[in-house]
């Protein structure tokens, strides 16, 4: 993969054969100051917004960076509130696709009831209770 379209639509065309529902906002050109910019039109608080939403039996949210890249301020942000909330967010490279860290998460089945038991085992840690999950046998 050369960029993060290709990023995307990999990761896209992965999610849909493990049989995901899959959200993405896409950039539109914004004329400013005699130049185009490339903007994601969202209102409130959704800048920095995941690039992808996944669905199926939970919901997934992926930042997408071709490596070394890392999520901006209001990126992270974002990952930092949905993981807080109990949500599985992650920033996936071109390198998670290649070693299949990407197929794993797409993979596993996990319902939310067992994804809450989870979490309360490991004391309320969002994050610890996500390690766990990738590292168990999941359903």
């Amino acid at each position: 993969m050369k960029n993060e379209a290709e990023l995307t639509k990999r990761v896209i065309a992965l999610a849909h054969d493990y049989g995901w529902k899959v959200c993405r906002f896409h950039r539109m050109p914004v004329p400013r100051a005699g130049k185009t910019q490339w903007r994601t039109p969202v209102g409130a608080d959704g800048k920095g917004w995941p690039d992808l939403t996944l669905c199926r039996e939970r919901v997934v949210f992926a930042e997408l960076k071709m490596w070394p890249k890392k999520p901006d301020v209001n990126q992270q942000a974002w990952l930092d509130w949905l993981r807080a909330a109990g949500q599985e967010a992650y920033v996936w490279t071109e390198r998670d696709v290649e070693n299949g860290r990407v197929d794993h998460v797409l993979k596993s089945a996990m319902t939310p009831l067992a994804l809450a038991r989870m979490t309360i085992a490991c004391d309320g840690d969002a994050e610890l209770a996500r390690a766990a999950k990738i590292g168990a046998a999941i359903e």
